[in-house]
Parts: C-alpha cells; structure tokens; sequence
C-alpha cells in the first residue's frame, strides 16, 4: 500500500489496483506515470492496494468471490494499464485476460475504471472470444464502468474485430508510462551512450522469416556487425543494453557471442535485469541519461521519448509501428525484420550523433502527449466525481 501526498488529515481513498507489478519493467513505468496524474483527480490521499494480476496466471488467485468481497472493500476499482485486452486467450468468460465473468462483475458495488490497456489481436483471436469480449464490454457498461486504451493501435483493432469504440464510451489517452519521471545523473548524461533494448519474447512473431523477412539469428548478426561499426566511428561511445524480462537476456548472450572480444569486453555493457519499481526506477533512470536509445519493446521507446532522449524505434510488432504513426515519428521508426535494416539505422543513428547542437525529442512531440492526456483525464475526473458520491451514498444506505 502506498498513500499518495494529497491533503494531509482527509480520509484515504482505498484503490485496489488490478495489474502485474512484478514482470516487465514497462507496467511499473506505466502504473507510475499513471499515478502521478490520476492522484491529482481526487482531493484525498489515496491508498493503493495492489492485486497482482500474474497471480491470477499462475493459478494461485483468480477472479472469483473473494475477489468480489476485495474489491467491494475498497472506493474504486481500477484494472491495468497492460495488455490485458488481448484476444488470444482461451476459456476466459471475458475473451480477455481478465478472466472474470460478467455476473461476478456486477457484484462489484464500486466504481471500476479500465485503464490504459492494450488490445493485442495480432498473437490471434480464439474462437467465441470477440463475443465475449463484447459482452464484458457490455457488462462494464451497463455498471457504469468507464474504459481506457492506450495509443499503440488499440482503437484501430478494436475496429478491426468489429467493436466500435463509441458504442462502449472507449476513450484513448497516451501510456501511463510517458507521465513518469525518473532520477537521472547529469554526470552520467555528458557521458555518449547509446541504449540498446531487444526483446526476447514473441520471437516466431517478430522473427517468422515469411516473406523473405529476417529471422532472428540473422538479425542478430546484422545488429552486431552495427554495433561493431558505430563502436569504431565512435571511439568515445559505448553501449549499454537494456533487458526487461528475463527472456531479453538469452538475446543478449546471443548478441555478445556475435561481437568480438574487444568490442564485447570493452565497448558494451548490460544494465540491470530485476522486476518491480525499484529496478524499473533505476534502469529507466539510465535510460534517460543515453544520447540515443534504439528501442524494441514499447516502453523503452515510450519512456526515452518521454524524457525527450532521441528515440528510433526497431519494429518487429504493430504495437511500435502504430506508437510511432500515432506520434507522426515514423521517419524514426526501422523495420529490423527487413533486408538491409542496417544501412538506414546507421544513416539515422548518424545524423542524431553528428547534430550537436540537438538537444532531444521535440517539444511540440511532448506537448501532443500532455494534450491527448487532456481530454481523457477531465472525462475521468467527472466521472470520478459523480461515482465516487454515488457509490458512497450507496455505501451509506
């Protein structure tokens, strides 16, 4: 539990907060970000309880009746941000990865705000789960519920199975991760490095060689022989890679057994793999301190950009492709899984270097994702407003 540093002597605000608080460092950085603005909405300090949603997964909790008596404990019940729409999941009565059913969910008396999730259809739609999924979409309605995605191409699938977003009040804001703040050194900043992250998982859908596309050991050896090049135009840079689950590592190991020694031994380092928002506060912390950052998984491009640190973007999933599109960064994006990826990193990764006088990300970037936060969050705060008093009132009767 942790009380935000609202208005000292009002009664708390019990939040249990639905989400994974111990995988990839990513959610930490999104629930973070998140907090930081939504403890602003209400004029009390609030209380997180944390309910971790990867207990759920590995069968040692579940949404079920005790659940319920949980959350109708607390004011407000909120789920994610993650990726929790995703429709891959089978024998979820949602069709989601919030495996609770529709009459336990109108049994939950508090409001419930869905926050920022992802609508992943690219892992796959299982059969019958569109329909369920509508009707947990339905059910959340019809409690009164109020659902947010987040801007990695999560309206456009939401259309592209059927479900449009206006029928279920859906609202879009920016990631939680990109309102999160992390301690940086300045020494450290003066010091040119380049971020490296490469994600480790998924890798037959990033990696599937169709289509004359790469396979992952091929990227590998591009990647190296890059690393091997920029290293040598660039006696004072080093690289540090980045992992954020332990599946990263195994990359890693691939990546530096395709270097050299003197490269490997003297040019590159890994940071800090850990979980939870100790580890996700220091490693994003040096993140903000690179010259440049080429990132794979979405929150190593969110979080970087957010501390205006120039950002290019490896894309081997939508999710990156539709972030950087969103943002009007695509000449910042590279396509790894493709044929020659190498030579328009190395023009890219060139041009950022060579701009001394260049100081980030632009502002205007920045000012479009403090503005597409706007809107949402004052349709928040009304909301907040009218439920919390009714669900207090209905407490009291």
């Amino acid at each position: 539990m942790s009380p935000s540093s609202a208005s000292v002597g009002a009664a708390p605000l019990r939040v249990l907060h639905v989400a994974s608080f111990t995988g990839n460092i990513g959610d930490n950085a999104n629930h973070l970000g998140f907090r930081s603005w939504f403890n602003a909405l209400v004029p009390q300090p609030i209380e997180w309880r944390e309910f971790e949603i990867r207990r759920v997964f590995w069968r040692e909790m579940a949404f079920d009746d005790a659940f319920v008596a949980l959350a109708n404990e607390c004011d407000l019940l909120v789920i994610g941000g993650g990726n929790f729409f995703e429709l891959w999941v089978k024998d979820s009565p949602s069709g989601t990865s919030i495996s609770i059913t529709n009459e336990r969910l109108r049994q939950i008396r508090v409001p419930i705000l869905v926050h920022g999730l992802g609508v992943d259809i690219h892992q796959g739609v299982a059969p019958g789960n569109v329909e369920r999924f509508r009707a947990f979409l339905q059910t959340l309605r019809e409690c009164d519920g109020l659902i947010t995605v987040r801007n990695d191409g999560a309206v456009p699938n939401l259309r592209a199975i059927g479900i449009e977003p206006a029928e279920f009040d859906i609202l879009e804001l920016p990631d939680g991760g990109f309102f999160a703040r992390f301690a940086t050194d300045a020494g450290k900043r003066q010091q040119r490095k380049i971020g490296i992250n490469i994600a480790g998982d998924m890798l037959e859908q990033r990696f599937s060689g169709a289509g004359g596309t790469l396979g992952c050991p091929a990227f590998i050896e591009r990647l190296a022989a890059f690393i091997i090049g920029v290293t040598d135009r660039y006696p004072d840079l080093s690289v540090v890679l980045f992992p954020h689950i332990f599946r990263d590592l195994r990359v890693y190991c691939d990546l530096l057994d395709a270097l050299p020694d003197r490269v490997r031994r003297g040019r590159v380092e890994v940071a800090r793999y850990g979980a939870g928002d100790g580890a996700a506060s220091l490693i994003f912390g040096e993140y903000a301190q690179c010259t440049l950052v080429l990132g794979m998984r979405f929150h190593a491009n969110v979080v970087p950009l957010a501390h205006q640190v120039p950002t290019i973007g490896l894309n081997t999933y939508m999710q990156i492709e539709n972030l950087y599109a969103s943002l009007g960064l695509r000449e910042l994006l590279v396509d790894v899984r493709r044929e020659g990826f190498e030579t328009k990193l190395r023009e890219l990764v060139d041009s950022i270097l060579a701009d001394a006088t260049s100081s980030g990300v632009d502002q205007t970037v920045v000012d479009q994702i403090d503005a597409g936060l706007g809107e949402p969050r004052e349709r928040i705060r009304a909301w907040l407003s009218r439920r919390l008093v009714v669900a207090r009132r209905g407490a009291e009767g």
